[in-house]
């Protein structure tokens, strides 16, 4: 990832059981999985969708104000997007400021191919997957 990667909040019992554990994690590309956080996979998505956020406003010189009028979107939620302080903000929200940034989003569905369905977020920037929870949870 970019420099200033988007990381969600962790509460502090998260963090708590960071610090317990205190051994090395393997890294996939899904840390909030690697680190046994319950809703990783809608955390991972989240964070998927606010990088590309990020990524259209540095690759136009706009500000976060700027995009924040462009969009509809009250200036500290467009900081708090920006920043990966995604605690409140949904898919949807997400998805709709990328819509009014301009940019497709695309959400194809098909048969699963591993015996277990789930949702994937990717960018055109990237070859990188980020699979969220599977079908029957609240997004």
């Amino acid at each position: 990832m970019e420099e200033g990667y988007v990381v969600m909040e962790m509460n502090s019992a998260d963090k708590s059981r960071l610090i317990d554990e205190g051994a090395p994690v393997d890294v996939s590309e899904n840390i909030f999985a690697d680190l046994g956080l319950p809703d990783a996979e809608e955390y991972n998505a989240k964070a998927q969708l606010a990088l590309s956020i990020r990524r259209v406003i540095r690759s136009r010189g706009m500000t976060q104000k700027a995009a924040a009028l462009q969009t509809g979107v009250h200036p500290p939620d467009m900081s708090n997007v920006v920043n990966g302080r995604l605690t409140g903000i949904g898919l949807e929200r997400l998805t709709s400021i990328l819509n009014r940034l301009d940019q497709d989003v695309e959400i194809r569905v098909r048969p699963t191919r591993t015996g277990h369905a789930r949702t994937y977020v990717s960018s055109g920037e990237t070859d990188a997957i980020a699979p969220m929870a599977a079908a029957g949870k609240p997004h």
